[in-house]
């Protein structure tokens, strides 16, 4: 897992099993967003640096040492903070531009040396558009996120098949938080809405049907047509008083729902992500907010 320490200066912690085994800062950089492994082959991370011009993506070995630290300036305004790999040396990054308009929506392709960054332009009638995760499988790479579009919200989903200039689709009153591919024609996206949490499985980059829970979810990770999500829910009545959310784990088949699972030692999850088969949910324990502390619950997909 990555983001930031107390200096403000991004690290990179490596988990076995859910336990934390290494902890690595990287000098020059402000913090990391987001990161991908490539099962038996290591991690990529993506983040910034000290000043906020230049993406900075480290790359670890599978023993989880840091082996390169590259830093690549951006066109200005282009901000790419998710990323999803193939390999080590072949990653997708999202994010957006800020000084076009309307608005930009990127898919960045890392090809080990250089990233080079495809756009299209938000919806319009749109603003503030953000993407919020993104998900490969081979060269055809989804990523998710949302717009407001005056008092709603719209989802987002940007297609990119082998690299190319992506295509944009949107689905309408959803907020669009987690991706997971399971093939290059199906994904399946999680978010929630303004009455609840939802899975929706995604087709060519066309929303479906989607799955309705009560808790939100920020996030997805799927195994073929398993798929588990994480978020948080209220805290049901006679918990303890300064418990206000449980995290929650929702387990979907197909896109529909087998079990919802309230964790009370957590209090909300942010991202979940599986690795051969076994997933990790990271969130704030209980008590506390994200971003003052991490902890992590573990589990098969």
């Amino acid at each position: 897992m990555v983001g930031y320490n107390s200096q403000s200066t991004g690290d990179v912690v490596v988990l076995r099993d859910g336990v934390p085994v290494k902890q690595a800062v990287v000098p020059g950089s402000k913090a990391f967003y987001s990161v991908s492994c490539s099962e038996g082959a290591g991690c990529v991370a993506a983040g910034e640096n000290t000043n906020d011009t230049q993406l900075m993506l480290v790359t670890l070995n599978s023993s989880g040492a840091i082996v390169s630290t590259k830093s690549l300036t951006l066109k200005t305004g282009v901000t790419l903070t998710r990323i999803s790999c193939v390999t080590t040396s072949s990653c997708a990054l999202s994010g957006d531009d800020i000084f076009v308009s309307p608005e930009g929506l990127d898919i960045g392709h890392w090809d080990g040396h250089v990233v080079t960054v495809s756009q299209v332009p938000a919806p319009t009638g749109t603003s503030a558009p953000s993407l919020q995760a993104v998900s490969c499988s081979g060269t055809t790479c989804v990523a998710v996120g949302s717009a407001f579009k005056g008092a709603d919200v719209d989802g987002l989903v940007l297609r990119s098949v082998g690299w190319a200039k992506p295509q944009l689709y949107v689905a309408p009153n959803y907020s669009l938080y987690g991706v997971s591919c399971v093939s290059g024609s199906v994904c399946y996206a999680a978010g929630f809405t303004r009455t609840g949490g939802i899975v929706i499985p995604v087709t060519k980059g066309r929303a479906g049907t989607a799955a309705t829970v009560r808790p939100d979810l920020m996030g997805i990770a799927c195994r073929a047509s398993a798929c588990v999500s994480a978020g948080e829910n209220l805290a049901p009545p006679g918990a303890p008083r300064n418990d206000n959310y449980y995290g929650a784990l929702v387990t979907t088949v197909s896109g529909k729902v087998t079990s919802t699972q309230l964790v009370a030692t957590s209090g909300g999850y942010s991202n979940i992500a599986q690795y051969g088969g076994s997933f990790v949910a990271l969130g704030a324990p209980q008590g506390q907010i994200i971003g003052t502390g991490s902890a992590v619950t573990t589990g098969n997909v």
